[in-house]
Formats: structure tokens, C-alpha cells, sequence
């Protein structure tokens, strides 16, 4: 119950789907996607810093819930980058969704291998105990079969406990973004509010900010663009005067 409080409070909800809405600032389309990638767009990868936040996000949402991803794009509107940008989100998750899959492989050939390596060990360790020579050499023969055997076990179960859980989620979680609905808005605004409380009572969750704006690669790529209100300059001059004066 407090979970979906929580994601009521902080997230947008379509109201025909259902799904929780993760709402993305850009300032311009090209903004989100790796700025070192230098493939066609159709498969360009995407921006780091805005992968790790579509991934926080879905982290903070239930898989029960359906997501939807709303781009609020700060240029004028182009239908064909639209058809690029979610054709590119789509070929992303696919490829990711692939290479969890080759892993998945990887892991479940690993798991046989061990348990494979541990049943001949264990059954080698039986097999040679009535026949080993009474002295520490040969006791150490058969307890390192036997141990190699559990070793081998312990492994497979390892990584069927621990690792797979861990791909076959993430998996859920790219199929998730790629079954998704992506939309575009569009603002002439610097300064976006999503706070929609209008009882003016504060509390823990006005804070958050929700929202993706690729700050750190402006100022990689040197763009002029600014995000936020800018100070006037009569603001400015009075700030200069008072901290003169003190």
C-alpha cells in the first residue's frame, strides 16, 4: 500500500493504460544518445546517464505496473526524429534484451558443465576409496575428489541461485521498456514544474526531481543553451552591490 502511495506521489499515471508515466527533458533529440557513438541512428546507443535513470526508475517501480516513457522536448517538433528516437529505443532494448539472452545461455552451459564435473568427481572419489592405499597420499587423492566434487556443485548452484535470478530480471525489465509506450511533448519553457500540489503544504516527496536533463553533456558538448531561469541582470547587479557593501 505505501509502495504505490509512494509512486502515485512522485510518478504521472496514464489514466487509459494505467501505466506509470517516466517523464525525460531534452533540450535537443540528439541529446539522448551516446555523443561517442558514431552509428546510424537507427542503432545508436543511448546516453549513458539517461539509461541509468530509465533503470532507476523501473527499479522503483513494480513489474506489475506497466511504464510509459514521455519525452519533453525543448525544439520544434520533427515527426521523423520521432519514428527515429523511438525506432532507436526500440532496436536498444532489443539488443540489450539479446545479449541477456546469449548470457542466460552462457549461464545455463556453465550450470551443466559444473554439475556434470561434479557428479564424475563425486562418483570417482567413490569409486577409487576401497582402493587407495591407507596413507596420507592417497586419503589426499580421494578427500580432493571429494571436495572438488562439492566445489563443482557448489558453483552450478551459485550461479542458478544468484546470477540467473539476477539476468532474468533484468530481461523483465528491458522487455518492459521495449513493450512501452514512448510520446512526445513539447515546451518553449527553460524551467519545467511537475509539482502539481496546489494545497501549498510541503512534505518529503516535493523535492525529488523526476525528471532527466542532460546538464553534464551540455556542457561537454558546449552548447549555449541554459536550463533553469535565468538571473536578470538587475537581480544580479543588486547582488553585486549588496556582497560589495558587506
Amino acid at each position: 500500500m505505501r509502495t504505490i502511495q509512494y509512486l502515485n506521489r512522485i510518478y504521472r499515471k496514464d489514466p487509459e493504460s494505467g501505466a506509470f508515466i517516466i517523464d525525460v527533458k531534452l533540450e535537443k533529440y540528439a541529446y539522448a544518445f551516446n555523443e561517442w557513438d558514431s552509428a546510424y541512428f537507427k542503432r545508436r546507443d543511448l546516453d549513458p546517464d539517461l539509461a541509468h535513470f530509465l533503470n532507476l526508475c523501473s527499479d522503483e517501480i513494480p513489474f506489475r505496473y506497466k511504464i510509459a516513457i514521455e519525452f519533453t522536448v525543448n525544439e520544434d517538433q520533427n515527426p521523423k526524429m520521432e519514428r527515429l528516437l523511438r525506432t532507436s529505443l526500440k532496436n536498444y532494448f532489443a539488443n540489450k534484451m539479446e545479449a541477456e539472452k546469449r548470457l542466460l545461455r552462457r549461464i545455463n552451459r556453465r550450470i551443466l558443465r559444473f554439475v556434470v564435473f561434479g557428479a564424475l568427481a563425486l562418483l570417482i572419489a567413490a569409486a577409487i576409496e576401497p582402493l587407495v592405499p591407507p596413507n596420507p597420499l592417497g586419503r589426499l587423492l580421494n578427500e580432493g575428489f571429494f571436495i572438488g566434487g562439492w566445489v563443482f556443485f557448489w558453483e552450478a548452484m551459485s550461479a542458478g541461485t544468484f546470477q540467473r535470478p539476477e539476468r532474468r530480471k533484468l530481461m523483465r525489465s528491458l522487455k518492459r521498456f521495449y513493450d512501452s509506450s514512448v510520446r512526445f511533448t513539447y515546451t518553449d519553457a527553460d524551467f519545467m514544474d511537475f509539482d502539481d500540489d496546489d494545497d501549498g503544504d510541503g512534505d518529503q516527496y516535493d523535492s525529488i526531481d523526476v525528471t532527466w536533463q542532460a546538464r553534464e553533456k551540455k556542457e561537454r558538448i558546449g552548447d549555449n543553451l541554459e536550463i533553469g531561469r535565468p538571473v536578470a541582470p538587475a537581480e544580479t547587479t543588486a547582488a553585486d552591490t549588496a556582497k560589495e557593501n558587506a
